[in-house]
């Protein structure tokens, strides 16, 4: 076997994790075998799916998730959004095309970021970030989304990363949780010895890479962004004293142990995807999340879910607990080796 798998776990993935997962393995790792007839055919497949049915049976008025208390996680539209595209959907299905409406007519800011449920409705940088990125990878690639790609490029901040957020501390929190109201977070944006968020950064840098491969360039400021996670070593020690990673209430977390991001999260195994998308992940500050990553794996090439964090997925839908091997974790792992040259899909089928 290749010597980054200790096995090869796409057998598994294919047989006995459901269509999304079958779908996703095809369009994301094994497209050069079986080409876009075969994604096509997956995904027809998985929209008369008994899954798919099941998925967007929480549909109000043809809009998934709370349109109201549109920002909660597990539950509002913005999320319900994220996890669909996650989970493979795209605007082909009108449900998605229709929340995807939704959420670019009522959650955006007056200069085109998106907003959260909080009075007043000011644009965030992680929320804009994660809105642009799954609207450009549902397929919504049209001027609406290139005003949010421009939001993002103008609010890049000193080291690289973004923050541009209206909470700063616990008891802005406690003011958002109680009262939807907005703090002071925005008067640290131009304070250079605060540092950027990571759960920011990431969706910013996510958002520009997806736009930049749809339009066929790598933008220096994607390069930055991905420089300001090398930087900080892809955040993969930030329970050994380091800096606060989140401008709104210093939140920190093992990002080594890994789970499946979907909306505002984080962990080392997405900071590599990010940076090898980059085109850097052979600079050697990468190195040391990459070899956890790898003495993480199973012995037939799988991997474990190993957090529980609100913004996290699992298979079942349910917010993440731990799994010994993951389905969608698995998948993220081969997204990297494939992306960074180093397993082909030759090797896999």
């Amino acid at each position: 076997m290749n010597v980054y798998l200790n096995g090869n776990p796409v057998p598994w993935l294919m047989s006995e994790c459901g269509p999304e997962i079958r779908h996703l393995c095809v369009r994301d790792i094994l497209r050069p075998i079986y080409g876009d007839d075969a994604v096509l055919a997956l995904y027809t497949e998985l929209c008369s799916s008994e899954v798919r049915r099941r998925f967007f049976a929480a549909a109000r008025g043809g809009v998934l998730g709370d349109t109201k208390r549109f920002d909660l996680f597990g539950r509002g539209a913005m999320w319900r959004f994220a996890e669909a595209v996650a989970r493979g959907y795209d605007r082909r299905d009108p449900v998605v095309n229709a929340t995807a409406e939704f959420i670019m007519l009522n959650c955006r800011g007056g200069s085109d970021g998106f907003i959260m449920n909080w009075k007043p409705g000011l644009e965030a940088a992680c929320i804009t970030g994660a809105m642009v990125r799954r609207l450009l990878e549902a397929g919504f690639d049209d001027e609406r989304t290139e005003r949010g790609v421009a939001w993002i490029r103008s609010h890049q901040r000193h080291d690289g990363g973004w923050l541009h957020c209206p909470i700063a501390g616990s008891m802005d929190v406690m003011r958002l949780l109680l009262f939807r109201k907005a703090g002071s977070g925005l008067e640290r944006e131009g304070d250079a010895s605060v540092s950027s968020c990571v759960f920011a950064t990431y969706e910013c840098l996510m958002a520009l890479l997806e736009f930049g491969e749809r339009h066929g360039r790598l933008e220096d400021v994607a390069v930055r962004g991905a420089e300001f996670l090398l930087a900080n070593r892809l955040f993969a020690e930030t329970t050994r004293g380091g800096a606060p990673v989140c401008a709104a209430g210093g939140r920190t977390a093992d990002f080594g142990r890994t789970g499946f991001p979907v909306l505002l999260q984080y962990d080392t195994l997405a900071g590599l995807v990010a940076v090898a998308r980059a085109g850097r992940f052979g600079d050697g500050r990468a190195n040391a999340a990459f070899n956890t990553l790898i003495a993480g794996q199973n012995a037939d090439g799988s991997y474990p879910a190993e957090r529980w964090e609100r913004g996290m997925l699992r298979e079942d839908g349910r917010m993440m607990g731990r799994a010994r091997r993951d389905p969608w974790v698995t998948l993220n792992a081969l997204r990297l080796l494939t992306r960074a040259g180093l397993v082909s899909a030759d090797e896999l089928v």
